[in-house]
């Protein structure tokens, strides 16, 4: 995990980490980057759901890889114990964030947003 918390590469696999105001860890991502970016898990602390925080942590993945597609299951994973977001609400979440269903054998909730620009 980067240290500073701010949404920085800290290394492969990828985590990525946001820090809340009293720099306590208010949520991470971990990612696989490859020839596709596959996003394992996103998580983010209860008391700082709802303030852009996985938003501002998927964009730093954006970021760093614009000409890689980008997947992940949207599939929904119990973090810090207390219940987060439903398949539904998931599924409309990373819509909202240019993903689409790429469903595959084994991995129904499997989505995928294509790159942004042509790789070099």
């Amino acid at each position: 995990m980067a240290s500073s918390c701010t949404g920085s590469r800290a290394s492969t696999p990828s985590s990525y980490g946001n820090c809340a105001a009293d720099q306590s860890l208010a949520g991470y991502l971990d990612a696989l980057d490859g020839e596709t970016v596959w996003i394992s898990h996103i998580g983010i602390d209860p008391r700082y759901r709802g303030l852009g925080h996985a938003t501002r942590l998927l964009k730093a993945v954006f970021e760093h890889s614009p000409e890689k597609t980008i997947s992940l299951a949207a599939a929904y994973f119990p973090a810090w114990r207390e219940p987060g977001l439903t398949h539904d609400q998931l599924h409309d979440w990373y819509t909202r964030h240019g993903f689409r269903p790429d469903p595959a054998p084994g991995d129904p909730h499997r989505m995928t947003r294509l790159p942004v620009r042509a790789p070099a």
